[in-house]
């Protein structure tokens, strides 16, 4: 942590958070390999978040910086999650992998949390836009979206239980999640055909969209005793099988979409001590 400010601001049910900050942690140790220098990845972080009466209102602005680690023989060429950032490795600094910088994400997110006539409900619902700057490769500079700009996050929870006594209680929950779908590198034909296993164009920013991304879940559960639970959890009730990503296929020799699991139904019994 670099620096923070907070200014808060509380009248009755309304509650408001301003937050500043600016914020550096050192990249993954596989950035540093044979080079052995760990390059800092700064954040700059404003947010302002506003509840009233169990509905929230969360607006958001996230500058990331030195996201790759240019001149060294390592470099980051495909941004899936701010964690664990793939790498590539060349000792060329002009090559055809895209170097990675100045992401932006900023959006802004409403939530609700409410018990009506003993159901608990909680929704919540986000708008983003994701860009980053990609460099290298055949681009002087090019700003496009990045991997997982979603567009939209959605979901929805809906609870309710009953008590018979002060240890025996039944419950049922359902969800239903939805999001725009990622976007992924082209799988390269040729190079995948060559090397014997899919072989993504890193000289393009990600340009295979998947679809968008809907689940609905079911749990059902029963508490026998207040130490034990039995429940059924059926996710992804409505069987619908989601786009999971592109590989090359071997047999075809074409890039091919692979597909998620559909439903599964999962039985479980816990007993707490």
């Amino acid at each position: 942590m670099i620096g923070h400010i907070g200014l808060g601001y509380k009248k009755g049910d309304l509650n408001t958070h301003l937050s500043i900050s600016r914020v550096a942690q050192n990249q993954s140790v596989e950035l540093a390999l044979d080079s052995f220098t760990i390059q800092n990845q700064v954040s700059n972080n404003i947010a302002l978040d506003i509840t009233y009466k169990g509905i929230g209102v969360n607006i958001y602005l996230h500058q990331l910086g030195d996201l790759s680690s240019k001149g060294s023989v390592f470099e980051i060429i495909s941004f899936q999650n701010l964690d664990n950032l793939p790498l590539g490795y060349t000792s060329d600094p002009n090559n055809l992998f895209l170097d990675l910088d100045n992401s932006i994400i900023k959006g802004i997110s409403m939530y609700t949390d409410h018990t009506i006539k003993g159901f608990n409900i909680h929704s919540n619902l986000t708008l983003q836009d994701s860009k980053v700057e990609y460099s290298g490769a055949i681009f002087t500079s090019a700003k496009a979206r990045s991997p997982l700009e979603y567009g939209y996050i959605s979901n929805i929870r809906v609870q309710k239980e009953w008590n018979f006594n002060q240890e025996r209680t039944f419950g049922v929950s359902a969800s239903y999640h939805m999001r725009g779908g990622e976007t992924q590198l082209s799988v390269s034909k040729r190079l995948s055909r060559e090397w014997g296993y899919t072989e993504f164009i890193h000289s393009l920013p990600p340009q295979l969209k998947l679809s968008d991304y809907y689940r609905a879940d079911l749990r059902i559960y029963y508490k026998p005793r207040r130490r034990s639970t039995i429940s059924l959890d059926i996710q992804n009730v409505t069987n619908r099988e989601n786009d999971a990503y592109y590989y090359y296929e071997p047999l075809t020799q074409e890039a091919t979409l692979k597909k998620q699991l559909g439903l599964i139904p999962i039985l479980s019994w816990r007993v707490d001590w």
